[in-house]
């Protein structure tokens, strides 16, 4: 089962496989054939630039082609710098305690930086801005892997989705959650946005943090090193802008890992490591025991005062 379970996390992410399936009823002399086949040899190399070059013009969601939309996705949260595979190293034994870190070791890429037991993305990269305030920064961490959440949502909704979609979205969106989150944690520590003058505020200054190490420096630094005050971050800080009765971006994501959930037990017979890290994850996120049953009302009431009392037990850890 665990090898069957790495062998679809692999496709869905990028490891080094092939599959011709994927190209199956395009004619092998078309332009359109081309295109994938050469979008899939890019991904299969890690180029997620060529391939987005490659799909992205073909993406439509009027007339959504899931094979489209699954290596379009794929390309996306590989720019992003989500390799699945670094999780399922660590899915192992988790627990709610672990799941934090097991879930966030899927997120490596250049803009990671690692300091002893500590994980950060750099804050500029994370939103793509730039420490004038424009975004215009070289990469966008946070809007690249929502450009993937946004095609399989599509798929989705129309009902292409197959169970391993479902299971991408819901690991794009652990991803994701644990970005946005990182990033409001580090936007509440940053003294310099407290100026009055603008030229004197620095965007992206405090790095992301992405596991419970980096949380609980964040949290003792007051005492320690008096760089950060973790009093300054406060159940406001992780408000959402949503119309009323819309999802928030948090609860949108918590509710796609819901649904992976629950697309691993369509799909296996019997629970696995990954299964168990997605739902530990998630429960860890909204505070709850094994036993209570999640449904979409749980996570509908979810909002900043319980964000807030996760990265409080985040930074606790």
């Amino acid at each position: 089962m665990m090898k069957v379970l790495q062998a679809v996390i692999a496709l869905l992410l990028l490891s080094a496989c092939s599959n011709d399936s994927i190209l199956e009823g395009v004619s092998e002399n078309s332009s359109r054939d081309a295109k994938l086949e050469d979008a899939y040899l890019a991904l299969d190399g890690r180029d997620y630039d060529a391939a987005i070059s490659e799909l992205a013009p073909m993406y439509n969601t009027t007339g959504l082609d899931p094979r489209i939309g699954r290596l379009l996705a794929s390309a996306y949260m590989g720019k992003a710098g989500i390799d699945a595979t670094l999780m399922m190293e660590n899915v192992s034994g988790v627990s709610t305690a672990t799941s934090f870190d097991v879930v966030a070791s899927m997120i490596d890429s250049e803009y990671v930086t690692v300091n002893e037991d500590e994980r950060y993305l750099d804050g500029n990269a994370t939103a793509g801005i730039t420490e004038e305030g424009d975004y215009t920064y070289e990469i966008d961490l946070m809007g690249t892997l929502n450009k993937a959440r946004e095609i399989l949502l599509a798929m989705d909704q129309r009902g292409l989705a197959t169970a391993d979609d479902r299971i991408q979205l819901g690991i794009a969106s652990a991803a994701h959650f644990i970005m946005v989150v990182g990033n409001q944690t580090a936007i509440a520590l940053n003294r310099t946005l407290d100026s009055y003058n603008p030229d004197a505020r620095i965007y992206g200054d405090v790095p992301v943090p992405i596991n419970t190490g980096a949380y609980g420096y964040y949290r003792t630094s007051q005492s320690v090193d008096r760089k950060y005050s973790w009093s300054r971050v406060d159940a406001g800080d992780f408000g959402d802008s949503a119309s009323s009765g819309v999802p928030s971006s948090f609860q949108e994501d918590l509710s796609c890992v819901n649904d992976a959930v629950v697309a691993f037990n369509e799909a296996f017979s019997s629970s696995n490591d990954l299964e168990n890290a997605l739902d530990s994850f998630l429960r860890s996120a909204l505070g709850l025991g094994p036993d209570v049953m999640i449904t979409d009302e749980l996570i509908s009431e979810y909002g900043s005062g319980g964000i807030f009392a996760y990265v409080n037990r985040l930074a606790n850890q």
